[in-house]
Parts: C-alpha cells; sequence; structure tokens
C-alpha cells in the first residue's frame, strides 16, 4: 500500500476529535442523539478547517448501526466504507466538475429510490458556491422538501455566492480559523504517533504559516519530516517553505528605529540575494510592528496576543524605541507598498524608499497628542518672562491658521518696541485723530484690510457698494446698497462688527461704533441700531442675496462637527474659507 499523507492518516474520524471546531460537532452530534436532523446543511468557512471531515463523520454516525451517543463506532464495514468514500448510500461529488444543471436532474433523479444499506441516503456537495444557477434553481423543490430518507450537506467557502433561495432552505454552521495552540496541540500528537523530534518555535512557526487551517500545517509537517530526517529545527520550516526568519525582521526594524541606514540597505541586499519575496518582507514587517504595539499597549499579558511569543523579550525592548503614533503610520506605509509591490518592475526601490521614510517616521506623534502636551506646556521652550516680554515676536512666528481668537481690540502697547519691516512702519497710524473726510475717502482701505481677515464681509461689502455716509459723536455711518435688509443682518454678527471696527483702528486709530443703513431700490432708508442681541426677519419667500448667500455657506461650514472639534482642540479661528473649485 503507497503512503498516506499525514492530514488524510490523522483526519478526525469522530466528533471528539474534531479540533477547533467543537461547537459545531456539538451541534450535530446533539442533533443525533436528540432526533431532531434537518435536510439539509451548509458548512461554510476557510480551507482547511474540517468542513468535509465533519460532512463524513456526520454521515458515518447517520449510517452506522452500532452509533451510540451520536458517535459512529468506526469498526463495523459501513464505518469503513464511509471513511474510504466508496458507500452507496453516501454520495460525495465535488460542485466544480458537477456543476451543471444535468448534473443535478441526474441526482434528482435518483432521490426517491431509497439507500440500499442503510437509514438515509446522504448526498455531500462540496465546493457548492460553483453550482450554476440553473442547476441551483433546477433543485429548489427538493432541496425544500426531500423524501425523508434524503438528506444534504453542502460545504462552501464562498458563502455570499450561494442564492439567497438556497441559503433560506439550509441550517448553515459556521467553521472558524483554528486557533495557533490548537494547531500545535494536534502536530504534537501527530510527531508522538510518528516518533519525530520537533523543536518548540517550529511549531510555533509552522502554525504562523498555517494562517488557521489544519491541513496546511500538516502538510507542511509533512514536507518537514521529508526533508528533516527525523530532526525538525526552526531553521529546517524557514529552509523549506523559503521564509524569513523572524529574528532577522526583528533586525531590521532595530536598524529602522535607529535610523541605521546603512545596516538598513545591507539587511535588505541580504534578503533579495537569499531569494526572499519582497511582498511577504511588507507583511512580515507589518505584523511584527503590530505585536510592538500590543506590547505598548497591553505590557506583560500581550505575550498571549502576540504571533510568536518566543521572541517576546526583543518585542518589548524594541517597544520602548518608538511612539505607537509612528508605528501605525509605519504599517500604513508598508501596506501600500505591499499592494505597489505587486506591479511594479522595480519592487526593490519601492520597498527600500519605504524603509528609509520609516527611518523618519520614527519620532511621528498625533496631533491630538501634541494638542494636549501644548495645552500642558510641555514644549513650551521660552520661560514666562520671555514670553511677557517679547508678544509680538511670538505672534510673527506662530502659525496664522492657530490664531487664538481676540475678542477685544486693544491699543498698542507703547512699552513694547520692536524691528518691523520698512512697509509696515510706513502705513503705521499717528496718534492724531481722523475727520470725516479722511474715513469716507479711506473706506476702501478699510474694506481691503478686511479682506485678509474676512473675505466673505469684504465681498459683501463691496459687491453691496458700502460707503461712509457720516461720523457723528464716535460713530460711523455705512451706506449699504441693495434689495434686503437681510444684507445688514449678515454684517450684524459680533465677530464682523469686530473685523470692521479693528481695521478702522488699525489704520486711522479710531475706536468708533458702527451704524448700518440701507439704501433699497426705492431710495427708502431703513436703520438698523447695533445691539448684541438681533432678530433675524421672518423667512419669507425672497430672492436671497449674494452677501446672505455668502453668509449661508459660512455658517454652514463653521456648524460642521469636525471644524469645530478642530477649533475646540487647538483652540483657534478661521480666517478665510475659499470654495472648491472643480
Amino acid at each position: 500500500m503507497g503512503y498516506e499523507v499525514l492530514a488524510l492518516k490523522y483526519r478526525p474520524q469522530t466528533f471528539d476529535d474534531c479540533v477547533g471546531q467543537e461547537e459545531v460537532a456539538k451541534t450535530l452530534k446533539n442533533s443525533i442523539t436528540q432526533d431532531r436532523v434537518g435536510h439539509a446543511y451548509l458548512f461554510t468557512g476557510p480551507r482547511g478547517v474540517g468542513k468535509t471531515s465533519l460532512a463524513r463523520i456526520f454521515a458515518k454516525a447517520l449510517v452506522c448501526p452500532n452509533a451510540a451517543n451520536g458517535n459512529s463506532c468506526n469498526n463495523c464495514e459501513q464505518c469503513f466504507e464511509v471513511s474510504k468514500c466508496i458507500h452507496m448510500d453516501v454520495i460525495e461529488f465535488d460542485g466544480a466538475s458537477n456543476n451543471k444543471v444535468e448534473d443535478i436532474r441526474d441526482l434528482i433523479a435518483n432521490v426517491d429510490y431509497q439507500p440500499t444499506k442503510s437509514t438515509f441516503k446522504i448526498y455531500i456537495i462540496d465546493e457548492v458556491h460553483m453550482v450554476t444557477q440553473q442547476a441551483f434553481n433546477a433543485l429548489l423543490k427538493t432541496l425544500e422538501e426531500p423524501p425523508p430518507h434524503v438528506k444534504f450537506i453542502f460545504a462552501t467557502t464562498e458563502i455570499q455566492k450561494l442564492p439567497e433561495t438556497i441559503l433560506s432552505r439550509c441550517q448553515i454552521l459556521g467553521f472558524k480559523q483554528i486557533q495557533a495552540i490548537d494547531i500545535i496541540k494536534r502536530l504534537k500528537y501527530i510527531c508522538e504517533k510518528e516518533n519525530i523530534t520537533i523543536e518548540e518555535n517550529a511549531l510555533q512557526f509552522i502554525a504562523a504559516k498555517a494562517r488557521g487551517a489544519h491541513r496546511d500545517s500538516q502538510s507542511l509537517l509533512d514536507q518537514a519530516i521529508a526533508y528533516a530526517d527525523g530532526n525538525i529545527t526552526t531553521q529546517t520550516i524557514i529552509e523549506i517553505t523559503g521564509s524569513i526568519a523572524d529574528n532577522e525582521l526583528i533586525e531590521l526594524i532595530d536598524h529602522i528605529f535607529s535610523s541605521d541606514h546603512n545596516q538598513l540597505f545591507n539587511k535588505v541586499h541580504q534578503f533579495i540575494q537569499k531569494g526572499f519575496d519582497l511582498g511577504e518582507i511588507c507583511e512580515r514587517l507589518m505584523e511584527i510592528l503590530r505585536d510592538i504595539i500590543v506590547v505598548q499597549e497591553c505590557g506583560e499579558e500581550s505575550i498571549d496576543y502576540i504571533s510568536n511569543a518566543f521572541y517576546f523579550d526583543q518585542i518589548k525592548a524594541l517597544s520602548v524605541k518608538v511612539r505607537r503614533d509612528g508605528i501605525q503610520y509605519m504599517i500604513q506605509m508598508l501596506s501600500d507598498t505591499r499592494n505597489k509591490i505587486k506591479y511594479s518592475n522595480v519592487p526593490r526601490v519601492l520597498l527600500e524608499m519605504t524603509l528609509i521614510r520609516m527611518c523618519h517616521s520614527s519620532d511621528l506623534i498625533a496631533l491630538a497628542d501634541i494638542a494636549k502636551e501644548i495645552k500642558s506646556n510641555k514644549y513650551t521652550n521660552e520661560s514666562t518672562t520671555q514670553t511677557q516680554s517679547a508678544p509680538t515676536s511670538q505672534s510673527r512666528n506662530e502659525n496664522p491658521l492657530m490664531r487664538k481668537p481676540s475678542t477685544e481690540t486693544a491699543a498698542p502697547n507703547p512699552a513694547i518696541t520692536h524691528e518691523e519691516p520698512q512697509s509696515q512702519i510706513a502705513t503705521k497710524p499717528t496718534n492724531t485723530k481722523a475727520s470725516e473726510s479722511q474715513l469716507i475717502s479711506g473706506w476702501p482701505s478699510i474694506v481691503e484690510d478686511i479682506t485678509s481677515k474676512d473675505p466673505i464681509l469684504a465681498s459683501i461689502l463691496k459687491k453691496n457698494l458700502s460707503k461712509v455716509t457720516q461720523v457723528i459723536d464716535n460713530q460711523i455711518t455705512i451706506e449699504l446698497t441693495g434689495d434686503n435688509e437681510r444684507i445688514i443682518n449678515s454684517v450684524n454678527t459680533d465677530t464682523r462688527k469686530q473685523s470692521v471696527t479693528s481695521a478702522i483702528f488699525n489704520r486711522f486709530n479710531e475706536s468708533l461704533k458702527i451704524q448700518y443703513i440701507l439704501n433699497n431700490i426705492s431710495d427708502k432708508k431703513k436703520t438698523v441700531e447695533i445691539d448684541d442681541r438681533i432678530s433675524l426677519p421672518d423667512k419669507k419667500d425672497v430672492k436671497i442675496s449674494i452677501g446672505e448667500s455668502l453668509r449661508m455657506e459660512e455658517e454652514k461650514v463653521l456648524s460642521d462637527p469636525d471644524i469645530k472639534k478642530v477649533i475646540d482642540q487647538f483652540d483657534c479661528e478661521v480666517i478665510n474659507i475659499k470654495k472648491k473649485e472643480n
């Protein structure tokens, strides 16, 4: 008799032998003991996790004449025939090669015949998602109301491809990926039976490569046994899989965290000389970086959550070198590079440049953390005395988007002096109060000054032909031309009043109250007194002016929750809003 591979030789034969799918096994076993066996089951899950094996175990338990407590005896003729796939009443076929409507019609024609030697006739259809839509339609009636002696068991890795009409007629049992600890336990059992010596770390490496699939792990073990002559080490697994050892990748990450470019290029060169797949390097680096974040967040408990506990000490040492935000950015860069490498003719360049960028990302800090630390004065390099003695110098270095909004217009402090560009000195206001004629003739210049701080307000003033009509008792009267008093309301907000007052003071050294009048198309003037509480007019079916439209757009932007969050987080104000060009 020829050699039987480990995946077949140690295939589970009873429900109790199933490792990692205890919930599904219990459900099927109880359905037998409680006499509640359905007529159609659908097993769904990833490859190599035991769908076909459990289908055969279930079928064996149904046809075995000596079954007890839901398990087959595994000693009778019928159990032997089911295990060898030669039982006449357990028909197993592949949906990929029997997917035509003619194949399903043959199945339907045979379901009415009674089983030859057992109680049930069982149909096991593997990869059922490969069956055509027409074949599914032909099966619907039989699947909904089959003869009492017929049971259907479907298995698939892609349940999303099955029609809803099929899903609704089946009991769906989901199979999960096998945990690494269960795979290692099963591999140890097989090695003991086969008298094979294997290192613990080699078992962990096999379990990691299997990615939750029993069959993959046992096939890899079979290959390692043939290669190692009975003594399997970690290096054996690395050599037969063409993979990179974790310690080499950890060394590469250490070079990245230390910004050692020379060693970094040397390491990549070694990987390429050995023929390693650069895409796999990206994937493995992401896994180790993920482990570093887990150690940062969970401490000593993380040993149960990382992919390879054997290197816990090295990963723990790396976790204190770089902040979490930098590592998260590195993972994102590696993910993007992994996708690009698939279609690139120069994958080495992509990988090396990504690793260089990662070196410069090791000290990356999230904006939210920066804001918190700024508020707690962790990044303040100047003393309080220096800050108080030179506030104007600090304001020039300040990011204009992060400027704190002022609620008052303060006069210049004569005690504070600093050098300014000649152009600014030439336009500095004098202490001489401006006359009415100067304010009237200088109003266009004031509007231009407002443009830099509030372009929307400046646009309203320009489009509605604003002008100064008179200055009496520290109050300036500004006339706007339009057909709707909402124009007045749009400029009467506290922020915009402050913008106009500041612009007048900066140019003419005058602190004035503001009064607006509206010159409508019938030359009827309406005076709107400036008050802290301005009531908006009732909503009417009127045409919205350009100024009102701009104000509404501005309010819509400022009411956005994300914009509010940024303003609150950084204690800043919006100084300019531009419409995105298509």
